[in-house]
């Protein structure tokens, strides 16, 4: 069994005059063994490449082994959860899918032109398929710019018409099927089913929802230079786009030589290039010029890979670290499968994928008339990562990459801060198909995201899934303390009720000026019911003084979470009321019982001051009142004495 040991602090020692602190559970780490991410993309040894589809000629494609078949100009790709390629062949007016077995079928498009119609894909013209992406769910999603239009078809070969109208124009924002299309070449779909599409012509990324509602994303229609901040106020040229795993599109813009990222928000920023058109350079990501991104790809650590059409090679770019070159000599021609990426030339390539289930990346190399395949030299990422809660700890299981990048695995590491900083693991033997770790030091009620990666003589390996995971038991880190606000009900002088009456009453909600639990606080007292001095109800009426509720005063305590940014936990003490006078239609009423103090919490020192004037005042207010009625106050855990 793997163990992940992860240090803890001892406790901190925090003065306080009530008492005691509740100790911060902070989780440390083993020494990080890397930084930052994109664990392949610190990898400097060479990418393989090799054939996937496609014999090299020109020509309409034949179902059978993709190597076999020829195309006349693929121009995207993209691979289903499955596995299952789709290509865009432009030219000859279809999607074509390879298997993971390496059979080629025609899955859309009859080879004519015309607008597309509803119902069996294979049936329907797709005019010259451009943008090619899948969802979640394994539907298929092609722009067939030549017919102005962006269908969807599910795995079951079924299309329906998304978006565009048929005709060639600027969008409009509303029902997406009633809006022109520009030339749309690039499109993708996030993990909420929203699909974008990079429109050149009409220089904008257009947004359309699983509703069918299109808008616009980014851009503002002009081919300036873009702008950071509002993405709908700045130029842009669209090409191709990708989307990471929490919704940031990155744009190939060739117009203007740099790749941009846009938030879910709307927010433009510029992740590569300078904005001067130039041969990309390894070094620094940000003083690296770019000069035709077009096909654009994120692998699972969010590094950005591109191919830049100008120059004919694919690089790796790190946000904040370096770019480095993966494939491609500079010079355009065929290519030299079976050796070294960066040996080989590529010809006018344009769309950029990763396979999901390995992290090995495709291009549709156009020029070439193929789909090249390039493996990376360290794993792929660890396969159904699973977590478990305990009580201070969690279980972390999953299963080994299906790839080790031509070097046997020596090991594995782990994240909790979305990859920004990893751990070793210590690796047992493989049980059933899976690896498993245990986390032990964790904070209770704390929600942890584990990611988990595998290492080889090359360097690490692409990351996994998330998986989340909260433990149970240990305390969480203290908060501040404040008078807080009422519980479950509130208090007033109004009419009294079946029971006995009187100024105020603490309810199921509890008072008191200690530290935040799981409740809220407040000098006043909630009540089940509204009480007061009003008349009498069914039972006997008064109007002593006395505080009837389910629980009973105290200095507050933090609940079992420990406390937080509100009033008491389990619940604080109060007084049972006085007995009420006889009313006009009742005898006396009788005195509220008293109830239990809820469990002690403890005051961060944060908030000792505070807590410590606001407790002398009330317990002076309720010592007064007490004097005055001749009634008890019971504490928790002593005797019932006279105040």
């Amino acid at each position: 069994m793997m163990t992940l040991r992860i240090s803890r602090p001892g406790p901190a020692a925090l003065g306080a005059a009530l008492g005691a602190v509740v100790l911060a559970c902070v989780v440390g780490a083993q020494p990080a063994v890397a930084t930052g991410r994109g664990g392949a993309a610190g990898s400097t040894s060479a990418w393989t490449l090799t054939r996937y589809a496609g014999n090299g000629h020109a020509g309409a494609p034949v179902s059978g082994a993709a190597t076999s078949s020829a195309f006349r100009q693929p121009s995207d790709v993209a691979f289903d959860r499955p596995a299952n390629l789709y290509i865009a062949d432009t030219a000859s007016n279809r999607v074509l899918r390879v298997t993971p077995a390496g059979r080629l079928s025609v899955f859309a498009g009859t080879g004519a032109t015309g607008s597309p119609t509803a119902g069996a894909a294979a049936a329907s013209a797709v005019d010259h398929p451009t943008g090619i992406a899948t969802d979640l769910a394994g539907n298929v999603y092609v722009c067939a710019q030549g017919a102005h239009r962006i269908v969807k078809i599910t795995p079951q070969g079924r299309l329906t018409l998304l978006a565009g109208r048929g005709v060639a124009g600027t969008p409009t924002p509303g029902p997406a099927t009633a809006s022109p299309l520009g030339t749309v070449y690039g499109i993708v779909v996030d993990n909420d089913g929203t699909l974008y599409a990079a429109d050149n012509s009409s220089r904008v990324i257009e947004k359309v929802t699983a509703a069918g509602t299109l808008s616009v994303f980014a851009g503002d229609g002009s081919p300036g230079a873009p702008t950071p901040g509002r993405a709908t106020r700045s130029g842009l040229g669209p090409y191709h786009i990708a989307v990471d795993r929490i919704g940031n599109v990155y744009n190939g813009d060739a117009v203007n030589h740099v790749i941009e990222k846009i938030t879910p928000a709307g927010i433009l920023s510029i992740a590569v290039g300078t904005g001067v058109a130039g041969a990309p350079v390894a070094g620094p990501t940000a003083s690296s010029p770019v000069n035709a991104p077009y096909g654009v790809a994120l692998d699972s650590d969010g590094v950005i890979y591109f191919y830049d059409n100008a120059v004919g090679r694919i690089a790796k770019a790190v946000v904040g670290g370096n770019l480095t070159y993966l494939a491609g000599t500079g010079s355009f021609g065929a290519p030299t499968y079976n050796g070294p990426a960066l040996a080989s030339a590529l010809d006018h390539g344009q769309g950029l994928t990763f396979r999901p289930t390995d992290n090995t990346l495709y291009l549709a190399d156009t020029g070439n008339y193929t789909v090249d395949r390039f493996m990376a030299p360290v794993p792929s990422h660890p396969i159904a990562l699973r977590a478990s809660a305990g009580s201070g700890t969690a279980i972390v299981s999953f299963q080994p990459p299906l790839l080790d990048g031509g070097s046997p695995v020596t090991g594995f590491e782990y994240s909790t801060d979305a990859g920004n900083s990893w751990h070793r693991l210590t690796t047992g033997a493989l049980t059933a198909g899976r690896y498993s770790a245990t986390v032990t030091g964790l904070a209770g009620g704390l929600s942890y995201t584990f990611r988990v990666r595998a290492r080889n003589a090359n360097g690490a390996g692409f990351s996994s899934i998330d998986a989340d995971a909260t433990p149970t038991g240990s305390p969480g880190a203290p908060g501040a303390v404040g008078a807080g606000n009422p519980g479950a009900g509130d208090t007033g002088t109004g009419n009294p009720g079946a029971g006995d009456t009187g100024t105020g009453s603490p309810g199921t909600g509890d008072t008191g000026t200690g530290s935040p639990g799981t409740g809220d606080t407040g000098t006043g007292s909630p009540g089940t019911g509204d009480t007061g001095t009003g008349s009498p109800g069914t039972g006997d009426t008064g109007t002593g003084t006395g505080n009837p509720g389910v629980g009973d005063l105290g200095v507050g305590g933090a609940g079992a979470g420990g406390p937080g940014a509100g009033g008491p936990g389990a619940g604080d003490s109060g007084a049972g009321g006085a007995a009420g006078a006889a009313g006009p239609s009742g005898a006396a009423g009788a005195a509220g019982a008293s109830g239990s103090a809820g469990a002690a919490g403890s005051l961060p020192v944060t908030g000792t001051a505070t807590g410590l004037i606001v407790m002398v005042a009330v317990l002076l207010l309720l010592t007064g009142r007490a004097l005055r009625l001749g009634g008890r106050i019971r504490r928790p855990g002593d005797a019932s004495r006279t105040r």
